[in-house]
């Protein structure tokens, strides 16, 4: 006989709410969509070997994610004008900006000033940014896009979208928003202490924000 969906919604709640009795609806269902996928997760393998930490398998999962952006990323940006990721994170972020100094837009993009000015410095010589004094500062120069780089930034946010779009196509609405939610405090948080943390140890990176 089928349980009634209600009755086991009830139960459902019954059984979270004793070990969490401060515990909000949200919690509910975050914690329910946890163990929906806690069989599974144990199941999954990398290159044949069961990973036993998920912290660790989550992470992996992210990291080949990313990679596989990056490598799909170089085909989608193909006759855009922008010849891989990097650039077009950097040109989105001027042209969101308005205006703006190469380290803020650098640095936005968590990227190193040297390898991040150079980046900036070939998309200047080819026509796409424009580089002039800010009024605020004499020693510092603001960028910003030109009607060409503004016309790649276009082209090639269109095609970026479609890109994200293939990756997330198995993903309900509900889904890409749970993982928005879940996965971005923890994106602030570290973006926020990159520069702080740079020139330390893993250990002390670990003490100051563990």
């Amino acid at each position: 006989m089928e349980v009634n969906k209600t009755v086991e919604l009830v139960k459902l709640w019954g059984e979270f709410e004793k070990s969490h009795p401060l515990g909000s609806i949200e919690d509910f269902c975050k914690d329910f969509v946890s163990r929906q996928y806690k069989e599974r997760i144990k199941d999954l393998s990398t290159n044949g070997h069961t990973t036993a930490i998920t912290s660790a398998l989550l992470m992996r999962i992210i990291s080949r994610i990313s990679r596989l952006n990056q490598i799909y990323a170089s085909k989608a940006l193909k006759e855009t004008g922008l010849r891989h990721l990097d650039e077009f994170s950097l040109i989105q972020t001027i042209g969101l900006s308005g205006s703006a100094t190469k380290s803020e837009i650098i640095y936005s993009n968590l990227q190193e000033l040297s390898s991040g000015t150079d980046l900036i410095n070939r998309m200047i010589k080819r026509g796409l940014i424009r580089e002039y004094p800010n009024p605020d500062d004499k020693r510092s120069k603001l960028v910003s896009l030109t009607a060409k780089g503004k016309e790649v930034n276009r082209k090639s946010a269109e095609k970026m979208i479609k890109l994200f779009e293939l990756f997330t196509s198995d993903l309900s609405e509900e889904d890409i928003n749970l993982c928005i939610q879940l996965l971005k405090p923890t994106e602030m948080q570290f973006s926020d202490l990159w520069q702080n943390n740079k020139g330390k140890t893993l250990e002390e990176v670990t003490r100051d924000n563990g």
